[in-house]
């Protein structure tokens, strides 16, 4: 008989590069081409370089699409957590040439269950007889069969620009997803002191956005004038974030030259358009500005925003809602200079890196050319930001080995091998005076600790099948934890739509909540299994809990009841595990119990914590899972 494997190949390629198995030292394990991982980005103009996770066959294992500049994209197909294998050939995508490629979002545009790919270009073409105009963004159809059809001729996506980034929102919430592409400059003027004649100013003339709306499909129409978003600052990123929770994803706009020509924006849906916040919110920030990463750091029950920047990045804390304050300083995630020198942040994700349940943040930074009143440090290292648990942060990248000195751009956030730790993969800008030529990079994750996870992966059925606009709220050991789906963010990248959450030593789940975009009230899910990956689908909506009363395997009397509580159980003899819960799905209540056949229980002492309302009693038994509901009055 063959000897059995006791490692498998990813297991075996890190034992090569590190000498070390499993590994101890660091939590990050830098690999490239030993996992097929073959990619250099290119750009005459030092911008793009982003990255999009896409499942493009449906394995659940997540993908990748890597645009090159004006070099070679990249399909690559995770071969079960194990390696990448490119497919860039018979994919499709190996035709689309002379092109400059940026970025990309992934999403199912038609809803036919198969993800589909927005590449974000500049509108120059590569030609040897010089560069034309009016080359629009790509739009590539997933096939279902591992390969793509170009369909940006038929679909309407042929308005060109400096197409930076882009991000998904069902704007309309017509069940499609649409697209709002940031647009970068349009014409270059400098300023110069008259005395020195040096650059200390910008006036550059930058384009419109466009906000494509998806009509039943495969047809878009440019309504971004129509709809008030048709910002013309410098975009180098947006992203589609629902800051109030009302139901309408937003619009964050993150624009280059901010002091000079238009700042930072967030537009809030208000269901038939949008209303220019920025100001009245405090997100109007002037910087030159490069990313954005959402997430609830402080654990709050609401959104926050940490922005990259040439200089200071910021940190905005949403203290109410719609209200933001910068408290990057004290937070200590500035990240502003070296020496004299400035530093350059691109790509940025909030994520919980060591699922300890506590939202850390990842910088990618990289050199860009710049004025002398702005120069920029040449070796600029990524950050990873670990949170203190007390409103601050803390870099800990150089002792993990992310402090990655190369040319970074873009970076995205996956577990490449679905063992809930989450991996980072960085692109780099190839070719830069003074820097060697740097290959894309995955940051394998590779934490030594007992501590638990979750994740979901939603589906939607009357929504978008991505179910971009979703958001999730999970209940344990007394905390609110938020995640929401990724609609395309930091810099020119789309991160994994799937929703992870750390558990730390939490070892169950009272409920998750999944808030569906334009959907009044959540789809509960009750003590979902950790250290799992789940899928959720879309269900209708439960308004009323009369069907509950249907499960017979036990009683509770009396219904209402305004201080006294029995329940009968008139089952076979066992343990049983007993819940109360509110209608939001959290856990009020819980107690493991041995009941006899035929058994009643006094449980009046649940009542303490009820006032008056309607609740959910749960019953865990090995014969199933039982339900009733408990109307309290006083």
């Amino acid at each position: 008989m063959a000897a059995t494997n006791c490692y498998s190949r990813l297991a075996l390629l890190l034992f090569v590069c590190t000498g070390i198995l499993p590994l101890h030292a660091q939590d990050f394990v830098r690999l490239t081409s030993e996992i097929g991982l073959n990619h250099h980005y290119q750009h005459t103009a030092h911008i793009g370089g982003g990255a999009v996770i896409i499942d493009v066959n449906n394995d659940g294992f997540m993908d990748l699409y890597l645009p090159g500049g004006n070099g070679t994209d990249k399909i690559l197909i995770n071969q079960n957590g194990e390696f990448f294998t490119d497919i860039t050939t018979s994919t499709g995508l190996g035709m689309i040439t002379n092109r400059y490629t940026l970025g990309g979002v992934a999403g199912d545009f038609n809803n036919d269950g198969w993800e589909d790919l927005l590449i974000t270009t500049w509108r120059f073409v590569t030609t040897w007889g010089g560069p034309n105009f009016d080359v629009s963004n790509v739009l590539m159809i997933n096939n279902g069969d591992n390969t793509f059809t170009n369909m940006t001729g038929i679909s309407g996506l042929m308005d060109a620009g400096f197409s930076a980034s882009a991000t998904l929102v069902d704007v309309n919430q017509d069940g499609f997803l649409d697209i709002y592409v940031a647009n970068y400059v349009e014409q270059t003027n400098l300023l110069f002191d008259p005395e020195t004649n040096q650059v200390n100013g910008f006036a550059h003339e930058c384009q419109d956005n466009f906000l494509f709306i998806n009509e039943a499909g495969l047809n878009f129409v440019n309504q971004a004038a129509q709809y008030g978003v048709n910002d013309n600052g410098c975009g180098l990123a947006a992203t589609a974030s629902d800051f109030d929770f009302d139901g309408y994803p937003d619009l964050m706009v993150i624009n280059d030259f901010g002091q000079w020509v238009v700042p930072n924006k967030l537009y809030r849906n208000e269901g038939n358009g949008f209303a220019d916040i920025s100001q009245a919110s405090g997100a109007d920030v002037g910087i030159y500005g490069m990313g954005v990463a959402i997430g609830d750091y402080d654990e709050d029950g609401d959104l926050d925003y940490y922005i990259t920047n040439l200089g200071r990045n910021v940190l905005l804390r949403q203290d109410s809602v719609g209200v933001f304050t910068d408290i990057t300083t004290e937070a200590g995630v500035e990240n502003a200079q070296i020496g004299n020198f400035n530093t350059t942040g691109w790509g940025t994700f909030f994520f919980d890196y060591d699922n300890d349940s506590h939202l850390d943040l990842f910088v990618s930074n990289g050199q860009i050319p710049a004025a002398p009143f702005i120069a920029t440090a040449m070796y600029d290292h990524n950050k990873l930001y670990r949170n203190n648990q007390d409103g601050t942060f803390t870099d800990i990248a150089p002792e993990h080995l992310l402090n990655d000195s190369s040319m970074s751009r873009g970076a995205v956030v996956f577990d490449f091998n679905n063992d809930g730790k989450l991996d980072i993969l960085v692109v780099s800008f190839s070719g830069g005076a003074g820097h060697v030529p740097t290959q894309t990079a995955l940051f394998l994750n590779q934490s030594d600790n007992d501590y638990h996870y979750i994740m979901f992966k939603l589906v939607g059925t009357t929504v978008n099948k991505s179910a971009i606009g979703a958001r999730a709220e999970l209940f344990a050991g007394g905390r609110r934890l938020i995640r929401e789906v990724d609609a395309g963010s930091g810099f020119a990248s789309h991160n994994d739509k799937r929703l992870h959450f750390g558990l730390g030593e939490m070892d169950q789940v009272d409920s998750v909540l999944v808030f569906w975009p334009g959907v009044a009230k959540p789809q509960v899910v009750y003590q979902p299994e950790v250290d799992q990956i789940h899928t959720i689908v879309q269900e209708d909506i439960v308004t009323s809990t009369s069907h509950l009363d249907d499960d017979l395997n036990f009683r509770i009397f009396p219904n209402p009841t305004n201080g006294r509580l029995t329940l009968h159980w008139p089952n076979e003899s066992g343990e049983v595990h007993l819940s109360l819960l509110n209608t939001s799905g959290l856990v009020i209540t819980s107690e493991q119990r041995f009941f006899g056949a035929n058994e009643q229980v006094d449980l009046s002492h649940w009542l303490n914590r009820c006032p008056p309302g309607l609740y959910i009693v749960r019953a865990d038994s090995p014969t199933g899972t039982h339900w009733a509901r408990l109307s309290v009055i006083r």
